[in-house]
């Protein structure tokens, strides 16, 4: 059984995993209903988002974990559950519990055996397998021949940073698939659908995190660009980029280039 926190308004989010009885609130079935903790007695219950769980349902789930017991809302009779509980989410809890926004109890009730999955941009050797996947489901959910992506398209998906993971990328392709006309996808149509995204990812490699080195990065790229812009004339190049010859000389041994190699 799974469950998305994140999905589930607050004030619903007591009824949906544990149930409530008839009449319990307005709008409420006659018949009652039972929860997801419930239908998955004796199962797997995969609360994902976790993160996202309202401090007020905290407690009544860490008395689930503990106790093994729920009542449903408008009920007072404890129903006891056999449940295996495993939690996701993409949020630092450590971090949250020193802010008071996540319980330390149920934190640590949680954090019984803990999996961390590495984000996308730390692996982006999974990338074209990712991709591969989601470009097959969608062509078949449209009813159209697989289509192929061009290798500078998929170049670019894996220099992205990606910083909604696996659910932007699969959001990315279904949109590439929609919008490319083709049998293939090309790069006009990938900053169709990125845009501005994609222009970072052209600035500096997404490893480099001090703001000094990101800085150099970029300068070194402006400046090798501007010389390649005048077919390696330094001269010009320093006029346009309204330096002096010498100034444009320091500047590139400082980043470790040669001036006579840039021709």
């Amino acid at each position: 059984m799974k469950v998305n926190c994140a999905a589930i308004p607050e004030q619903l989010i007591e009824s949906e995993l544990f149930g409530y009885e008839s009449g319990a609130f307005t709008g409420a079935s006659e018949k009652g209903k039972i929860g997801k903790f419930e239908y998955a007695n004796n199962g797997t219950i995969f609360l994902d988002e976790i993160g996202d769980l309202p401090l007020s349902m905290q407690p009544k789930l860490l008395r689930v974990l503990q106790d093994g017991e729920i009542t449903r809302v408008g009920g007072n009779k404890p129903i006891y559950v056999n449940v295996r509980v495993i939690a996701a989410t993409n949020k630092n809890l450590e971090m949250m519990v020193s802010k008071n926004q996540f319980r330390s109890d149920l934190f640590y009730r949680l954090n019984v055996f803990c999996l961390e999955i590495p984000p996308l941009r730390k692996r982006k050797e999974d990338i074209p397998l990712f991709i591969d996947k989601f470009l097959k489901t969608e062509c078949d959910k449209l009813g159209v021949p697989l289509k192929k992506m061009c290798k500078n398209v998929l170049n670019k998906l894996k220099q992205y940073s990606w910083p909604g993971n696996v659910r932007e990328l699969a959001n990315v392709i279904e949109s590439l698939v929609n919008y490319s006309e083709g049998n293939e996808i090309t790069m006009e149509d990938l900053y169709l659908v990125m845009g501005s995204k994609l222009e970072m990812t052209d600035l500096y490699p997404e490893e480099i995190t001090r703001l000094d080195e990101i800085l150099l990065h970029i300068e070194k790229r402006i400046i090798i660009d501007k010389i390649n812009e005048f077919d390696g004339n330094k001269t010009k190049a320093a006029e346009n980029l309204g330096i002096h010859r010498t100034t444009l000389y320091e500047k590139l041994r400082k980043m470790g280039i040669d001036p006579n190699e840039i021709v």
